[in-house]
């Protein structure tokens, strides 16, 4: 399924994940103070989180305001922004700032929406050898169609992702078959 989107050319983007997976792409963003960087979502939602810096966001020709400070992944917690189908936003760096962008196919008519850290659910998981925090950026909080966004943090010294688990078959109440991205810093 192509991602019919309308981006604004901007220094710093990298398009990771286009095609490999059926409803999934990823792409990192880089931008220094006073770039800017925007894009009309047509049948896709996206998924905005910022890594580091601070950024002003816009969707629909309103402001949703600042997105940050954050310091780091391991420092700070997340921000985040909700873009749905159909709409056009736009961000503004106000310091040198690092995003990810998730899409996944989306419905339209829904409203942007900024995800600020006390709205992040944040779990411990795991036992020792696989003792980690899992961050909920974009999970029940959000009215997003497809996407599921977190952020994992593993304590020094521990494994993630354990015990072996997979997605890749829909049985309702028991598996959901989806398609993950892992972005590692």
């Amino acid at each position: 399924m192509e991602l019919k989107i309308k981006t604004r050319p901007g220094p710093g983007l990298q398009r990771l994940v286009t095609d490999q997976f059926e409803r999934l792409r990823f792409s990192l963003l880089r931008l220094l103070p006073g770039q800017g960087f925007g894009e009309e979502l047509e049948d896709w939602e996206c998924g905005l989180v910022l890594l580091s810096g601070r950024v002003e966001a816009r969707a629909g020709g309103e402001s949703l305001g600042a997105l940050g400070p954050r310091r780091n992944v391991f420092d700070d917690p997340p921000w985040g922004m909700f873009a749905p189908a159909g709409s056009a936003y736009q961000i503004s760096a106000l310091e040198e700032s690092e995003l990810v962008l998730c899409y996944a196919p989306g419905q339209r008519g829904k409203a942007p929406v900024v995800i600020r850290p006390e709205q992040v659910a944040v779990h411990e998981r795991g036992k020792p050898g696989f003792r980690r925090q899992v961050r909920d950026i974009m999970v029940d909080n959000v009215d997003a169609d497809s996407l599921l966004i977190g952020e994992t943090v593993n304590y020094p010294g521990e494994w993630s992702s354990y015990p072996p688990h997979k997605h890749d078959t829909e049985l309702p109440g028991v598996e959901s078959r989806l398609e993950e991205v892992y972005y590692y810093k």
